[in-house]
């Protein structure tokens, strides 16, 4: 039996870095591959983006409220998976 390898994607403002992030996950040819990208209300929507990937294995969170990194949490709760790797863009201005 293959084991359900589930993979989250937490972004908030980071669409421009998550294409090449999906793209590294999905080359990967794994049946059972989970892919939970979170978006933290951020101002740009990546919805559009993963529609152009077209990829059933992506699945896409808006939430309505930006929760921070509890969001995690949140769905730590939910998912049912052996294996999980969290992906995590984040950008941090340097003054």
């Amino acid at each position: 039996m293959t084991e359900k390898i589930s993979v989250i994607i937490s972004v908030y403002n980071t669409k421009k870095y998550l294409k090449k992030c999906l793209e590294s996950i999905i080359k990967d040819d794994y049946k059972e591959l989970e892919i939970l990208v979170i978006d933290d209300h951020s101002e740009e929507s990546s919805f559009d983006l993963i529609e152009k990937i077209n990829d059933k294995r992506i699945k896409y969170i808006y939430k309505e409220k930006n929760v921070g990194l509890s969001i995690i949490k949140q769905i730590l709760r939910k998912v049912n998976m052996l294996f999980l790797l969290i992906v995590m863009i984040i950008l941090k201005k340097i003054q």
